[in-house]
């Protein structure tokens, strides 16, 4: 799996950088590439929603994985109240 970061879009208030993923087919991901792939994400929220303007940055990006997490756990306690 390679990765390579090119210019994006979104430039407003700082330069936008989308992430390339490169594999030959079906490749299991590490926690490695997942937090390789989540910095990025979190680096360039900050730039492109700068909390200096008012935006999150890239505590949006947090609080969605938190919902999905959240998300989880009433899942399996729905489940065990069955």
């Amino acid at each position: 799996m390679k990765f390579m970061s090119v210019d994006g879009f979104k430039c407003t208030y700082g330069k936008d950088k989308i992430l390339k993923v490169k594999t030959d087919g079906w490749e299991v991901i590490t926690f490695d590439e997942i937090l390789h792939i989540v910095r990025h994400i979190f680096e360039n929220e900050e730039r492109i929603y700068p909390k200096s303007h008012g935006f999150m940055g890239s505590d949006m990006f947090f609080k969605k994985i938190k919902e999905e997490k959240d998300a989880i756990h009433k899942k399996d306690a729905e489940k065990s109240n069955r």
